[in-house]
């Protein structure tokens, strides 16, 4: 059960004390800041291939005689 501990490089183990000294506030905010960080990044991709495909379609629009 705690094998993935020693697996741990040694910066994750000190972020893991870090959080760990953390009071609950502070730590819900990282947290909380994180989360919006990945919703950011899935957005971001969520718009780059909705443009991608919307400049496939007038494209392909185009090249229609």
């Amino acid at each position: 059960m705690m094998k993935w501990l020693t697996e741990l490089r040694d910066n994750e183990v000190e972020t893991l004390k870090a959080l760990g000294q953390m009071g609950g506030e502070r730590r819900k905010f990282v947290f909380d800041a994180i989360e919006l960080t990945k919703s950011i990044r899935r957005t971001r991709r969520f718009l780059k291939w909705t443009m991608l495909g919307v400049l496939g379609l007038f494209v392909f629009a185009n090249t229609l005689p």
